[in-house]
């Protein structure tokens, strides 16, 4: 079930929560969905894109890169030794 609203999942029964959708989190979350009588929430932190192929397509992702509705902007410290 795909819930789009806040107020739709904070209404929902669920035994694990979920936050992220990197590599942990979601196999994490592959793992629970397997059980049918677990139910597990998924948060991710942005709008619902999930038609969008620059997501959808692994190799789009790039494309992303620099567009804050995308990217966090989060920049390092530079490293001298690299």
């Amino acid at each position: 079930m795909f819930i789009d609203t806040p107020g739709d999942f904070v209404s929902q029964n669920f035994d694990f929560v979920i936050t992220g959708g990197g590599t942990e989190g979601l196999a994490l979350a592959a793992r629970l969905f397997e059980d049918p009588d677990t139910a597990a929430g998924f948060l991710e932190a942005c709008k619902n894109r999930i038609s969008e192929p620059n997501i959808l397509v692994p190799g789009l992702a790039f494309n992303l890169e620099g567009y804050p509705d995308y990217d966090w902007m989060f920049n390092s410290t530079p490293q001298t030794i690299l």
